[in-house]
């Protein structure tokens, strides 16, 4: 029997004006879930460039613009994170992208 990932927290660090770091609140730390195709998943992070600006949190700021407004599959001058909780028997096409994928199974088989 199958059960659906729990919440997953996501903790993004920042650096005050000395330099030190911190971890940010700008984004809550529950990670709101959509499904697409019967398919959990989470946007944990994204920069749409690379390396990301990180002054003045403006890779979080852009981060907060895509959870509003999701990119597609992929960001090609960037990077996506995304936690995806495939079902049972679930099918992910190969597909090809101008991007960077890993895939990291926590539990299960793929």
């Amino acid at each position: 029997m199958s059960t659906e990932l729990p919440s997953i927290n996501r903790y993004i660090t920042a650096h005050d004006r000395n330099g030190k770091a911190f971890f940010s609140t700008r984004v809550p730390e529950p990670m709101p879930k959509q499904v697409v195709n019967s398919t959990p998943f989470c946007l944990a992070y994204t920069s749409n460039e690379f390396p990301a600006q990180l002054s003045e949190d403006a890779d979080i700021k852009k981060y907060e613009a895509n959870l509003t407004t999701p990119p597609g599959l992929a960001i090609s001058t960037g990077t996506i994170c995304r936690i995806v909780d495939f079902p049972p028997a679930a099918e992910s096409p190969m597909h090809r992208t101008v991007s960077l994928d890993y895939g990291v199974v926590l539990e299960g088989e793929v």
